[in-house]
């Protein structure tokens, strides 16, 4: 009987340690519940088509995934934005998205973090602040060479061509991102003098604050009115793209200018000739991989997502908020131009009656 002895004893410690083992693993499991996470999303604006596109598209990936979502919308106003934030924070979210207008965003940047909620920039890097850890964005940088990529490509640069050139927002960091890589491109060609920019080259000569054209056009006056030959123009995205060929170019000929956010109207500005090119940023992915980078943080995982890079090297500059640099996470943008429309047709970018409309 001695020799039963520690075999029964053993068989009592591996069922021990089996139900042990199911109870702890059931405690892990039911421990991250979706649905019991609220999750807040404030976008800047609804002047911009993309912003409301880009809402929506998070909104929806994060219900998708059993999250409890509310979205908040401002009026360009960062006092505005700041209140609907406060609110979010009040309701009790776990987790907020946010694009800024400018860094008067940082008190509540700051509230969130004292209250222990994780905070994402999403395609604006909040500067000024150390209070949050992760940006998702596009290469911007490769944005802006796209853009003087097509301007040089479009051009026979073996004699001098006038260019126009515009920034967006200074309180928008991509804006410095996408006007430094254009430059990339296009300055050899400045210096050799076969571009010659007019009324200003440099980033803080060339901005349009808030990116809105509509109050801050008097430089473009200035430059439209006054040349009697502009051969090209890097606008920074499609609505400033449209301003300016439906202000300054309905009765002359419209130079090659470049747009970004392949908005619908750019899309068929592009189709008729009048807008030679767009960035084409696919934001519903974007917005899919925010969600899924959100949900990777909020189960405590490492972050793994197809199709989205960590910045390194001399990337990690676009996360830089001045006080410290954040967690950047990448996606790659493509150029969208009369030869590859279809290509963007036959994304789900528009609605069927739009993609009609193209066809």
């Amino acid at each position: 009987m001695k020799k039963l002895v520690f075999p029964i004893i053993q068989i009592y410690l591996l069922v021990f340690s089996l139900v042990f083992t199911s109870c702890d693993n059931g405690e892990d499991s039911t421990s991250f519940n979706r649905s019991e996470i609220l999750i807040g999303i404030a976008m800047p604006d609804t002047s911009a088509e993309r912003w409301t596109k880009d809402g929506n598209a998070l909104k929806n990936a994060a219900l998708e995934l059993g999250y409890k979502v509310e979205l908040v919308f401002a009026d360009g106003n960062q006092s505005d934005q700041n209140t609907k934030i406060q609110a979010l924070i009040t309701q009790g979210v776990k987790l907020l998205i946010l694009t800024n207008i400018d860094t008067g965003i940082t008190p509540v940047v700051t509230e969130a973090k004292n209250k222990g909620i994780t905070i994402i920039a999403y395609d604006r890097l909040i500067l000024d602040t150390g209070d949050y850890d992760y940006y998702i964005t596009f290469n911007n940088d490769k944005v802006g060479q796209m853009q003087g990529q097509v301007i040089v490509d479009a051009l026979d640069l073996t004699t001098p061509k006038n260019i126009a050139l515009f920034a967006g927002a200074p309180s928008d960091n991509n804006a410095k991102f996408f006007f430094n890589g254009a430059m990339k491109i296009l300055e050899p060609y400045i210096e050799s003098n076969m571009l010659v920019p007019i009324e200003g080259s440099n980033f803080l000569d060339t901005v349009i604050e808030f990116w809105w054209p509509d109050g801050d056009h008097d430089r473009m006056d200035t430059i439209f009115n006054g040349s009697s030959s502009i051969d090209a123009v890097l606008a920074p995205n499609d609505y400033i793209a449209r301003y300016i060929i439906n202000n300054y170019f309905s009765s002359k000929t419209i130079p090659v200018i470049t747009g970004q956010d392949a908005e619908f109207e750019s899309a068929k500005y592009i189709k008729s000739g009048k807008q030679t090119m767009t960035v084409f940023k696919d934001t519903i992915s974007f917005a899919k991989n925010a969600i899924s980078i959100a949900d990777q943080i909020l189960e405590g995982k490492a972050i793994n997502i197809s199709g989205i890079i960590l910045a390194t090297g001399a990337l990690e500059e676009m996360g830089d908020t001045g006080v410290k640099t954040v967690k950047t996470y990448l996606m790659d943008p493509k150029v969208i131009n009369q030869n590859n429309l279809q290509d963007l047709i036959d994304t789900d970018w528009f609605t069927p009656e739009q993609k009609e409309e193209l066809e």
